[in-house]
């Protein structure tokens, strides 16, 4: 009787462990494939954000240039002006 009731616990015990383990294995999979989509996710916004910096990084640059003309620029017209002896007013 004994025996009988250790082999009925045994086959208890096993198909608990397997369904537990059929359980984990399903939760397993899925928190698998969150964190897979997140990764992608996340790949893809730091792609995005790179591509915003190196745009932000060449319109500072035109920027600077731009800023560079303007200065040359002016200092020539203040040149100019004090060679003809003109007197500027802004406007």
């Amino acid at each position: 009787m004994e025996d009988q009731f250790k082999q009925q616990l045994e086959k208890s015990n096993a198909v608990l462990f397997r369904l537990l383990s059929q359980h984990f294995d399903e939760r397993t999979r899925e928190v698998t494939d969150r964190i897979i989509k997140h990764d992608e996710r996340f790949d893809q916004v730091m792609s995005t954000l790179d591509h915003i910096l190196k745009q932000l990084e060449t319109a500072e640059q035109e920027r600077l240039a731009s800023n560079n003309q303007l200065d040359r620029h002016a200092g020539w017209i203040g040149q100019l002006a004090n060679a003809t002896k003109t007197k500027l007013a802004p406007e």
